[in-house]
């Protein structure tokens, strides 16, 4: 991946990475063990996914507290 990154290209153009159109439709192709959501969007349209992802018993990373920023009872 860092080669691909120091080349310009996207995370979602390597082997690991992949194009939807909803963060939610990401989550639901992430079936993989010891799968990490990275979420470095400054929105928090993300939480349905990042619920989602966690639900389904996999780790999440944010590079924005903006998610976070939502009612308490959300997480």
């Amino acid at each position: 991946m860092m080669a691909a990154k120091e080349q310009g290209k996207s995370l979602a153009d390597t082997e690991f990475g992949d194009k939807q159109g909803s963060p939610a439709a990401i989550v639901d192709i992430a079936g993989r063990d010891a799968t990490i959501v990275i979420d470095v969007t400054a929105s928090d349209a993300t939480t349905p996914a990042l619920q989602r992802a966690l639900q389904r018993g996999h780790q999440a990373v944010l590079a924005n507290k903006k998610p976070l920023a939502g009612p308490f009872e959300t997480f």
